[in-house]
């Protein structure tokens, strides 16, 4: 699970432009330490997690269990997909 978390860490900080040294800069670690993080070598604290998810502007449900919020459950978003499409298939 720590690399899985450390994987989603990396994906991020990537999809983000961000460095490694530039992200351990706001952890207040270096790059190397970010490196061991992002391979599942060492554990990031809690304190660090809240940074990382203010930093890119994610949720921790994402970084610890690979779940994406949208903000709406499941069958809300069903509703607006079939209204979506009812409203596009109107002569």
């Amino acid at each position: 699970m720590m690399m899985e978390v450390g994987q989603r860490i990396q994906d991020i900080r990537i999809e983000n432009e961000v460095t490694g040294a530039q992200l351990g800069a706001c952890l207040g670690i270096n790059g190397n330490q970010v490196s061991r993080i992002e391979t599942g070598v060492a554990r990031c604290s809690i304190y660090q997690l809240v940074l990382i998810c203010q930093e890119f502007g994610c949720s921790a449900d994402y970084l610890l269990f690979g779940k994406k919020n949208t903000g709406m459950s499941k069958e809300q978003t069903e509703l607006i997909t079939r209204l979506y499409e009812s409203i596009q298939n109107r002569p």
